[in-house]
């Protein structure tokens, strides 16, 4: 307490004295520590203020009217004049504890009791109440919340270079030194030791001054992103964010905070999402893509700018029914199968394949030369039973005929194409089965040798 405003008992310096911590303190108490009495210079109750009472008494009275059960004990092991007495003997200029006020029947407030010697009067201490609810509660928020991942805060001279490391999550994780004069050499240093080799050169570009201060130029925070080198066998995700703390100054606070969990969780939720958008997109017995996916994907290769021309297969196995009737259902879903994998390693990334009936495919070409890339690829497929190695279906004679239709001189959407290509497919079994069709030559066939005749 400064010495130009002594407290004594003149009422009108008390009085100051009390507007002056009104506005901080719910009850301010003077304690002469030889002779024991209280003065309350402020107080909610009115009943005490500017009143003479023996500290014991009101010490009395606040713990059994305002505060919590649990503290009592506390307050006074800590408070009563004899342990004020020993403060006074102490170097110590100011103490505190934490307590409990009774708010309610059923709630509290958390109160901050303090003492505090007052400089030139040592027979004197002022006792000071103040309420640290909300105090407390961001004490809390930030230690759930920032500390509890929060690995380090740094804050950054841009224009000198240097840095100073003013707080860790105690968790013994890589800290910086906590200062330097050389941010950029400790920076290098400490990213070859802590950041996996894939993320070295990039993060130690993204934290170098002039980049730091050009980003903030543009934006208000910067952030980046990277693997930390695992102490105990697994990689941690951290992220960093840099914001101007004192822009003129150039100074720029960086936190540093550990988002593993959250990353892993991300992670985990795009897989599902992904997993479960190939299921929606596949046939579950092919494994191609079904009839849903298949259109959707036409319709997507036909609007890009990239597609100029493309040809669309439309493919039936030949007698598929009886073939069901004669082996069952099962092989016939084994010669699917079969169809399936020879087509996808004949098409490859070349086009979009599809089963979109029983026994009916498609197949779309994007590329120049489509009429004659479609030709190539149909006399194939025509052949494909062939490879067919089980004596029991290579008596089935099998065969697959093909129709076909050409963007865009066929149609430009993929309803149009399709329906042209279903229609040069039934002009081929028409014609014979075992052959392909393109839409606008209904005469022109190809009957493909069967290796199984």
């Amino acid at each position: 307490m400064d010495e130009k405003c002594p407290l004594d008992s003149h009422s009108h310096e008390h009085a100051y004295l009390a507007e002056a911590f009104s506005k901080i303190f719910i009850s301010v108490v003077e304690v002469d520590l030889q002779t024991g009495t209280a003065l309350t210079l402020q107080s909610p109750d009115s009943a005490v203020v500017m009143r003479p009472l023996p500290w014991k008494t009101l010490l009395a009275r606040y713990t059994e009217r305002r505060s919590c059960p649990e503290d009592r004990q506390l307050i006074n092991d800590q408070f009563s004049l004899e342990q004020l007495q020993k403060f006074a003997q102490t170097d110590q200029s100011h103490k505190a504890i934490q307590v409990r006020c009774v708010a309610g029947s059923a709630t509290f407030e958390w109160m901050e009791l303090a003492a505090t010697r007052l400089s030139g009067k040592e027979a004197k201490v002022l006792i000071t109440t103040k309420n640290i609810n909300e105090q407390r509660l961001l004490k809390s928020v930030v230690e759930r919340f920032v500390y509890k991942n929060c690995d380090y805060f740094v804050l950054l001279d841009t224009k000198h270079n240097s840095f100073f490391r003013f707080i860790g999550n105690g968790s013994g994780a890589d800290l910086p030194p906590l200062s330097s004069n050389d941010y950029t050499a400790v920076l290098e240093e400490y990213n070859t030791r802590y950041v996996m080799p894939y993320d070295v050169d990039r993060v130690t570009a993204e934290l170098q001054i002039d980049h730091i201060v050009e980003m903030l130029e543009k934006h208000d925070e910067h952030e980046i992103y990277f693997d930390n080198i695992p102490e105990h066998g697994t990689t941690r995700r951290k992220h960093i964010q840099l914001a101007y703390h004192d822009k003129p100054n150039g100074l720029v606070l960086l936190t540093r905070t550990d988002i593993t969990d959250v990353y892993l969780h991300e992670r985990a939720l795009n897989e599902q999402l992904r997993s479960a958008i190939i299921e929606a997109q596949t046939d579950s017995l092919t494994q191609l893509y079904n009839h849903a996916a298949t259109a959707d994907l036409v319709r997507q290769a036909l609007l890009s700018s990239d597609c100029t021309a493309a040809a669309c297969l439309f493919l039936d196995m030949d007698n598929f029914k009886a073939v069901n009737d004669s082996v069952g259902h099962l092989r016939g879903d084994e010669l699917l199968k079969f169809q399936a994998r020879y087509l996808r390693k004949l098409v490859a990334n070349n086009g979009i394949i599809g089963r979109i009936g029983g026994d009916e495919f498609l197949v779309f070409l994007p590329g120049e030369n489509s009429k004659e890339t479609a030709r190539h690829y149909s006399a194939k497929i025509c052949t494909m039973f062939s490879d067919i190695k089980d004596v029991s279906m290579r008596r089935l004679n099998l065969s697959c005929s093909v129709g076909i239709s050409l963007y865009p001189e066929d149609g430009t959407d993929y309803e149009t194409l399709v329906h042209k290509a279903d229609q040069a497919l039934y002009e081929a079994k028409h014609n014979g089965k075992n052959q392909y069709s393109f839409y606008f030559e209904k005469g022109e066939k190809h009957i493909a040798p069967c290796a199984l005749s």
